[in-house]
């Protein structure tokens, strides 16, 4: 008889902020969407729950109710990058694992409940009893694996898809596994529905019936559970009332591909050095066609004579299997490499992602702008420099200046859009990353503002104040803001700090 395994971690994007703050772990902490006092709390932990601290509440008011309470937020990015380590500790101990939700007929999530099933996957486990001893020993190898990961799961092995998934809902965390399937059964249908995620209107409308348990539920009938409760109730109905018609889709495991050349006598010169890549990345580009695949990072590990490391990561605009550009890349930086020894041993490590070819247009228009010349001009910049020098800035949403935004890595550059109407000019704000004091002045006598330190006169008009706060609960900041123009007809941005009773120069417009 076929078993399937259900791995869920409950609370997933409170559990990536906990285990990146370990110190909270004992603390009143709650996650928000955004780390202002209007952030909404998505989830919490169990010490914050004495205080009567519940989801959706603002942060402000959860602060009320708990002075020392922390608050963090998690964005997209951590959470993909836990599940990619999340699956790929997954097919450590299993080689098939179905990454998708417990329903197709499930809509779109909202924002409250964005990582609801990131942290959820099957595993056909049928056959792992001989291999590990037991399934039991096999769940507890695979729950030590990842609580060393950071990561606290709920772990179940039923006899269906969905009875595994209900398993591993009912219990936090820890290990479930039904001997008989009559038992596994039993406890499925026997399961609450405020533990499986539905809609919070659907919970409400179906307990004002005292329909509290899945049992319960499949006594109605269908057409009106689409009707009344919404497409979740109606999805959660059609899974439950035959587990046995559920199938498992997996991805199958694909090992990574890994060359590795050991050098005789270590070796110092860069055109050797390159000569051994060059073999190395034919091998992988070979084994990159069997699979369809075109060649998306190469990540380099040069192991020096003396035990040391020099890890180097390639990643072009476009995938590609191109030798001749590959090695054009890493010739850059190979002749930049700052060794302290000779180099013994290099390993390369290559990603690959299925082909994708670009339907030719034999009508295209010439245009003025060659868009892949820019893009390997962008490569050979991060192939010289480092994968993190091409970036872009992005807005954030913090009241204070230098804070409202960041810059992050692009692996391409898109295209240009073309704006018909005619734009107004635009003056450029160039902020200083420290913003320089200058003579202390006394707010009541703005008019009189002198800016010594910048040796530009006077000032012979000015703009503001434009005044911004917060963070009154950690931190607190109070500014006013001008607009200066000197007399030679500069214009400078200027702040003065209530906090330490400073004027800065924060920057200046163009």
């Amino acid at each position: 008889m076929e078993r399937l395994a259900c791995v869920n971690i409950p609370h997933l994007a409170l559990q990536v902020l906990l285990r990146d703050n370990p110190d909270w772990r004992s603390k009143p902490t709650v996650l928000v969407d955004k780390n202002t006092p209007q952030g909404i709390v998505l989830q919490m932990n169990k010490a914050a729950m004495p205080f009567a601290i519940r989801k959706g509440m603002r942060f402000s008011t959860a602060r009320s109710l708990c002075e020392k309470i922390n608050a963090g937020v998690v964005t997209p990015s951590m959470i993909e990058k836990t599940v990619k380590h999340f699956h790929a500790d997954l097919f450590e101990f299993c080689p098939e694992i179905d990454l998708g939700s417990f329903s197709s007929l499930v809509p779109a999530l909202d924002s409250g409940n964005a990582f609801r099933f990131s942290g959820t996957a099957w595993l056909r486990v049928t056959g792992l009893d001989t291999l590990f001893g037991s399934y039991e020993k096999w769940a507890k190898e695979l729950y030590k694996h990842l609580k060393i990961s950071g990561l606290t799961p709920s772990i179940s092995i039923g006899f269906s898809r969905f009875g595994s998934y209900v398993l591993a809902k009912n219990k936090k965390t820890g290990i479930t596994i039904p001997k008989e399937e009559s038992e596994s059964r039993k406890r499925v249908y026997q399961s609450k529905l405020d533990v499986l995620d539905l809609n919070p209107k659907a919970l409400s409308k179906l307990d004002r019936l005292g329909v509290k348990r899945l049992d319960e539920l499949l006594k109605l009938p269908p057409e009106s559970i689409r009707k009344r409760f919404g497409l979740e109730a109606f999805a959660l109905w059609k899974e439950s009332s035959d587990l046995k018609t559920q199938m498992l889709k997996p991805i199958h495991y694909e090992a990574p591909l890994e060359e590795v050349v050991t050098f005789d006598e270590a070796e110092w010169d860069a055109t050797r050095l390159l000569f051994s890549v060059k073999t190395s990345l034919h091998r992988l580009c070979l084994k990159l066609r069997i699979r369809s695949h075109d060649l998306k990072k190469v990540t380099l590990i040069f192991k020096q004579e003396n035990g040391d490391e020099n890890k180097e990561a390639f990643r072009p605009a476009t995938p590609s299997n191109d030798e001749a550009k590959w090695i054009a890349l890493m010739r850059l930086r190979i002749e930049r490499l700052n060794l302290h020894a000779a180099i013994c041993e290099i390993k390369m490590i290559g990603e690959g992602v299925p082909y994708f070819r670009e339907q030719l247009n034999l009508l295209h228009d010439v245009a003025k702008r060659d868009l892949h010349t820019t893009q390997h001009a962008l490569e050979e910049v991060r192939a010289a420099f480092g994968p993190g020098v091409v970036k872009k800035a992005l807005i954030e949403g913090d009241h204070l200046p230098e804070k409202s935004f960041s810059f992050v890595e692009i692996d391409t550059l898109p295209r240009p859009k073309i704006e018909k109407e005619k734009c107004e000019k635009i003056a450029c704000r160039r902020i200083f990353n420290d913003p320089n004091p200058l003579a202390h002045f006394d707010s009541e006598l703005v008019n009189y503002i002198t800016i010594r330190s910048i040796d530009e006169g006077g000032v012979k008009k000015y703009s503001g104040p434009f005044s911004i706060s917060g963070s009154w609960w950690d931190n607190w900041f109070y500014r006013d803001y001008y607009f200066a123009q000197t007399h030679r007809g500069d214009l400078y941005w200027l702040y003065f700090d209530h906090r330490v009773r400073q004027l800065y120069h924060h920057g200046h417009i163009e």
